[in-house]
């Protein structure tokens, strides 16, 4: 561990400052209305009651359900307990999506990746949520890590094999359209295999399955509950046509700061003697617009589910391609992330004003 921050000082810098702001507001943190629904379900005394009347009506997967009632079982009701788990998992997160860059992009991408993960106001304002979305942010980053292993590495080593199943089912088990990410990178993950490896990795991917089907029953009772679109008589809108432009501009900050990403993506662009785009950014690329595509679709066509925040489920492939190109050298990468990084915690704190809106009356996040 020490050795790790010696060698990666600025990421140990960006991820001190990143615990800071998500703990800071820590003893006034408020409740969301989506929190309640998850705290009313855990007063279900017995398993019968709480899969019936909490978990299918939810029409979420069980996860995050069975953390809210084991904290709240063992810490009480405290908005500070019930978000810790949810506050961890974001760390965790931004921890995963650093090791990707720098392992397969470099140490100019990790640190912009890290600053992007730390600071944009939408990875802020989810990760206290009590709700599915920091953790699928989390287990989704971390399965996209262990899935490069067994595809690109020359060496598969059983412990990625192992975690590799494990975060495929936590993935699964946190949101549907986390499940549906787990899914399609299983899926991209059998085209890499040889002979060698085709055998453990559909091991793998077979025993994710198993472990998943006692969770079967309540995923088709929450299908068949139809869906929260306006045509289902719920609150949520299809998508228009600039859904994707809208998103993207979320995640890299809100407001302008995508111009400053777009700038650093062309000055890296420029700079570059071969042509960025490799397999790898290939499977990152078709990683999240496949995923893009099929809810979009599902979305116009038979039932609205597209929102920010199920996007971010598959949204680190995007930085990663992204960032993966700006690769300056050591220097001006370390000016880069810390440039960035100001003109996101600026973004964030003072014109989203952060702290406030994590302190007030329970909200939802403005699309």
């Amino acid at each position: 561990m020490i050795k790790f921050i010696k060698e990666n000082k600025e990421f140990a810098a960006i991820f001190l400052v990143a615990m800071i702001l998500r703990f800071l507001p820590v003893f006034r943190y408020q409740y969301s209305y989506d929190e309640l629904c998850g705290l009313r379900n855990s007063i279900y005394a017995n398993w019968h009651d709480l899969i019936e009347y909490g978990v299918k009506l939810d029409t979420h997967p069980i996860l995050v359900q069975l953390i809210i009632n084991a904290t709240v079982s063992v810490f009480g009701y405290d908005e500070i307990w019930v978000k810790l788990p949810f506050l961890l998992f974001s760390l965790g997160g931004i921890i995963y999506a650093y090791l990707f860059s720098l392992k397969w992009y470099g140490k100019t991408p990790a640190l912009i990746t890290a600053s992007i993960f730390s600071f944009s106001y939408i990875f802020l304002f989810y990760a206290p949520l009590a709700r599915m979305y920091s953790g699928g942010v989390f287990f989704c980053t971390a399965l996209t890590y262990y899935l490069f292993e067994l595809s690109f590495s020359e060496t598969k080593k059983a412990k990625h094999h192992v975690l590799f199943v494990v975060f495929i089912l936590l993935a699964a088990l946190n949101n549907h359209l986390s499940c549906l990410y787990a899914f399609t990178c299983g899926a991209a993950g059998l085209v890499f295999q040889n002979k060698k490896t085709i055998v453990k990795y559909s091991v793998a991917c077979l025993a994710a399955v198993i472990l998943y089907l006692p969770h079967w029953s309540i995923t088709m009772a929450q299908f068949a509950q139809g869906g929260i679109g306006h045509s289902q008589d719920g609150w949520l809108a299809a998508p228009d046509k600039w859904a994707l432009f809208g998103f993207l501009k979320t995640l890299f900050g809100t407001g302008y700061v995508w111009i400053l990403i777009l700038v650093l993506v062309g000055i890296g662009f420029a700079l570059m003697k071969d042509f960025p785009v490799n397999k790898k950014t290939i499977v990152l690329i078709a990683l999240f617009f496949v995923n893009y595509s099929l809810i979009h679709f599902y979305s116009v066509t038979k039932a609205p589910i597209f929102q920010y925040s199920v996007m971010l489920f598959s949204a680190p492939c995007f930085i990663w391609a992204i960032t993966g190109i700006i690769k300056f050298k050591p220097k001006w990468g370390v000016v880069s992330a810390i440039v960035l990084s100001f003109v996101l915690i600026y973004q964030s704190v003072v014109k989203k004003r952060f702290f406030y809106e994590r302190s007030s009356e329970s909200k939802c996040f403005a699309e």
